[in-house]
């Protein structure tokens, strides 16, 4: 079973390291760790074997980033819910994936970090989810720093792509039946003048 690719993308200091070591490793860094290009870790989830990759959110790195978008299965967008500038840039985040990989790329997913500073909050729950449905995206808020929903957020994508895997599975299987082969058959003999006689 080819695996599950999934980007994390954001700007610097929104914490996708953070998230990344939190899930990947059961460690929350005490210092802040800028990304330099990318960084990956894979886990097993249920019977889906997830490719999580850490890339860097300066500016610098971005074309760096765009190599690894190409075959992402879902791309996290992540933003600091106290930094307003942050959830504004996930757009940019956006067009820089569509200039990669085109409109029919991979499943967004919208992740506010730092929900456990949510007295500072700048960006609203409800801002978020309807920023959230204009893209066809679920929204999460997570806290890395408490580990907060981080394993529930990568189990629905385990499990969302459990689901595409079933179903391209059952397309293939439906495409794979033959079709029955029409049988011809002769219509009866028609008995003739002289049988007609006897």
């Amino acid at each position: 079973m080819s695996p599950v690719k999934i980007i994390l993308l954001g700007n610097t200091g929104v914490g996708k390291t953070a998230l990344f070591h939190s899930y990947t490793d059961g460690v929350f860094p005490n210092e802040h760790m800028a990304t330099i290009g990318v960084d990956f870790r894979s886990k097993v989830v249920g019977d889906q074997r997830l490719q999580i990759w850490d890339t860097a959110g300066q500016e610098r790195y971005r074309a760096l980033t765009g190599n690894y978008l190409r075959s992402a299965d879902f791309v996290l967008l992540v933003y600091d819910i106290t930094n307003r500038e942050s959830f504004r840039s996930l757009t940019e985040w956006i067009e820089m994936v569509r200039q990669f990989v085109g409109s029919s790329g991979p499943r967004w997913i919208v992740v506010g970090n730092k929900a456990d500073r949510w007295t500072h909050r700048e960006v609203s729950q409800e801002e978020a989810g309807i920023f959230a449905n204009s893209i066809g995206a679920t929204v999460w808020e997570v806290s890395a720093k408490m580990g907060l929903r981080i394993a529930d957020v990568f189990e629905s994508l385990a499990a969302l792509a459990t689901i595409a895997t079933a179903a391209a599975t059952a397309a293939a299987t439906a495409t794979a039946i033959p079709t029955p082969i029409a049988r011809i058959v002769e219509p009866p003999k028609s008995q003739g003048f002289f049988s007609r006689l006897c």
